[in-house]
């Protein structure tokens, strides 16, 4: 498995603007990549659990399944969007220093990386850690070296970054176990009122800004220092909820239905490449899935192409429906830009380049042959072993916009 790389090169044609009124984007709450009204109670959120027990992956999905009358069928995405629509509105992540000061963030951008051999529900994402602390659901996994996991060993400068797990260990069959992992790349700081204070953009940033508040230097010192032990907190290391008998607990999450409630929007995520060139099929499918969830999208800098041509691709494909990509019309296309630069703060000027390069991409779509593989044509590979540009990114979105 590769490592992943949670930053990437901003945009300078890019401008962060005032946060579009989520009332006048819709009247009801979406997920862009979606479409439908996302149903809460779906997908195995239960708002009637904790926020641990509802990070959990549901039993079937890490076992082996031998009797076909118990194959249920899961569906990855739906479950992630409606885990994200919980964890932006429903969810509020604290930090606490020695003098009992609480800090409030909300979160405003995550991304999910999950692995599982299961058969019936095979997910092999290229791009995750698969760390043995991912194996294990509702968990702070701040993100190590694989090479040498160990206490102190955490990454630093702009490849620092937090994630809390969802994964589940198979303890019969070791193949069968799940890796699983929210990666927060932006949050918004808030006063005791829950009103914004700040905003904090990007993965390493929000792990500063938590040391910060915490009132450490480093991760080490967090995770050695203020942290209590897996034998004070049930056997458990690290948990993302305070457990009931240490009030001094430093980092975790607690439930808060914000009264603001949020559009929550899907992109491909932030800063993966194909720079590698091994697994191919499996890079280039996982590469532009809609795995990034965000809220407040005017003020994230980064992936703001990403962003755009991921909500043209829908929302296209909510206008069209089974009808040919060559007959939206201008209105429509004019319709669906305003709805895009509304909801990213990006001007319409970078949106038309950024969906041009879509466009150019989109005329040479990869396929696939009958045993369900990708056949690269000559465009994609030239995606390979690289660093892709902005516009080579849009590209590529373009050429795989059968798997977005």
């Amino acid at each position: 498995m590769s490592k992943r790389k949670v930053e990437e090169t901003v945009d300078e044609n890019e401008a962060v603007t005032e946060e579009p009124d989520a009332k006048k984007l819709k009247a009801t709450l979406t997920v862009a990549s979606a479409g439908p009204v996302v149903d809460t109670t779906a997908s195995h959120i239960d708002l009637t659990k904790s926020i641990a027990e509802n990070l959990i992956l549901p039993a079937h999905l890490t076992q082996e399944i031998t009797e076909p009358k118990r194959h249920r069928s899961f569906e990855w995405e739906t479950h992630f969007r409606n885990l994200a629509d919980f964890l932006l509105n429903e969810v509020v992540l604290m930090v606490r220093n020695d003098k009992g000061d609480l800090s409030r963030f909300r979160l405003s951008e995550i991304e999910f990386y999950a692995t599982t051999k299961h058969r019936e529900h095979m997910h092999e994402d290229p791009f995750s850690h698969c760390h043995p602390l991912q194996a294990t659901p509702g968990v702070w996994y701040f993100h190590q070296s694989l090479s040498k996991t160990n206490s102190d060993n955490y990454k630093g400068g702009s490849y620092k970054g937090c994630d809390f797990t969802f994964g589940f260990k198979n303890e019969k069959n070791a193949k069968y176990t799940s890796y699983g992992g929210i990666l927060i790349r932006s949050v918004e700081e808030l006063n005791a009122n829950f009103a914004r204070v700040a905003f904090v953009d990007g993965p390493s940033k929000t792990a500063d800004a938590i040391l910060e508040k915490a009132g450490v230097s480093s991760i080490h010192d967090l995770v050695s220092k203020k942290f209590p032990k897996a034998s004070e907190t049930g056997g458990v290391h690290l948990p993302v909820e305070k457990p009931q008998d240490i009030d001094t607990y430093p980092l975790y999450l607690t439930r808060h239905t914000f009264t603001n409630r949020q559009v929550v929007y899907a992109s491909s995520r932030v800063g993966m490449s194909l720079k590698t060139s091994t697994l191919k099929d499996s890079r280039a499918r996982f590469v532009v899935k809609p795995y990034r969830y965000f809220i407040h999208a005017s003020s994230i800098k980064k992936g703001k192409n990403q962003m755009v041509v991921s909500l043209w691709h829908e929302k296209v494909a909510a206008v069209l429906g089974d009808a040919d990509y060559s007959t939206l019309t201008k209105n429509q296309k004019d319709s669906i830009y305003a709805e895009i630069v509304t909801a990213t703060g990006c001007t319409k000027k970078n949106a038309e380049k950024y969906v041009k390069q879509y466009d150019e991409g989109r005329e040479n779509g990869v396929d696939v042959d009958k045993d369900g593989k990708l056949v690269m044509n000559d465009e994609m590979e030239k995606m390979f072993g690289k660093n892709l540009n902005t516009d080579e990114l849009c590209k590529m979105h373009g050429l795989l916009y059968k798997f977005l």
